[in-house]
């Protein structure tokens, strides 16, 4: 069923109300999102309204929609917002961003929904209509939390947090012929190559369609590139606290195009009870980047870079080593420590 054909459904479920204001979220973050704002005539109250359209699979739309009192604060706040901003003929389209479609229409005074304002754009409010964050920002506030935090992003480029947002998301290139000096600040290309010259690259391997990497920098850090070649579709991340697109991850992008890997080490937790059927069928390796402080460097699965105890609170060894380099360096490592 298309979102389209899906809202349609949602507004069925309010034909004795009036319509003030509506929000469409499309693929915003992967969510598909309807709020709109009424005033129900018999109650004579006003109600902010959202459901998740993703959750739909059928025509039983009320399961699904939640709805919530709102004061007359708010109300006031918009109006003031849509009266003082002069948009009785406003119809304004940014679309320079590619992804998180995001329509507004506003029915505040007009008699026919046909003659409503409507404001189309992708991801970030537009600076040329900053006013709108206050309308935002006051239907949001009346939503769930997991909903409000939309509100930060919807606002990035107002705030100068366009980057912030930007390094998490995918973007156009081959990854092993085209300039890639485009995603990363200058400064970050210095360090970048430097870290790479540095061999601070210390694994580096492909599973699947992704390519796993640790870095020594002032710590260890995890840094995952999921590249989709026949789309030529690249998503980066790295477990250090940069919000843009660091060095680490660079270094890592030159490790792969010079072909410089280095497979991880391979270990699988080890728990004498259960039986070699239990084992079999509960199988999991983790990749390890060695040891340090008498404790493995691990890659969880959050991506994140773990340091976790070789030995449990009664000295017996937790771990067991099945995939090492070709000198066995862990396994001697484990044995040297025990």
């Amino acid at each position: 069923m298309e979102i389209e054909e899906k809202i349609k459904l949602v507004n069925k479920c309010f034909k004795k109300t009036n319509l003030l204001l509506d929000i469409e979220m499309h693929d915003y973050e992967g969510c598909n999102i309807y709020i709109r704002l009424d005033y129900f005539k018999k109650e004579k109250v006003h109600k902010i309204s959202w459901i998740d359209l993703n959750l739909i699979s059928d025509k039983n739309i009320k399961p699904y929609l939640n709805s919530e009192y709102i004061s007359v604060k708010y109300l006031d706040n918009i109006a003031h917002s849509i009266n003082n901003n002069n948009l009785t003929s406003i119809n304004y389209t940014d679309l320079d961003v590619n992804d998180g479609l995001v329509k507004l229409n506003l029915y505040f005074n007009e008699k026919k929904k046909k003659n409503a304002i409507t404001i189309l754009f992708h991801r970030y409010i537009p600076n040329e209509l900053s006013f709108t964050f206050n309308i935002f920002a006051n239907v949001f506030d009346n939503l769930p939390y997991k909903l409000e935090m939309f509100l930060r992003i919807l606002s990035a480029k107002l705030n100068g947090e366009e980057e912030k947002y930007d390094h998490e998301k995918s973007f156009k290139l081959d990854l092993y012929k085209e300039d890639m000096d485009f995603a990363f600040r200058k400064n970050v290309i210095s360090k970048g190559r430097k870290y790479y010259a540095e061999d601070k690259v210390k694994f580096l391997e492909k599973i699947n369609d992704k390519y796993y990497a640790v870095v020594k920098g002032k710590d260890y850090y995890a840094v995952i590139v999921d590249y989709t070649e026949d789309l030529n579709e690249t998503t980066l991340y790295c477990s250090c606290p940069c919000e843009f697109h660091c060095k680490h991850e660079y270094a890592v992008m030159l490790a792969i195009r010079n072909k410089e890997f280095n497979a991880f080490y391979k270990v699988a937790y080890d728990i004498p009870s259960e039986n070699v059927m239990e084992k079999i069928a509960g199988f999991k390796y983790y990749l390890c980047a060695g040891i340090k402080d008498d404790k493995l460097i691990l890659l969880n699965n959050y991506g994140k870079i773990e340091y976790v105890p070789l030995f449990d609170n009664e000295g017996k060894l937790m771990w067991k080593v099945i995939e090492d380099d070709k000198k066995g360096t862990l396994k001697k490592k484990i044995d040297k420590i025990m």
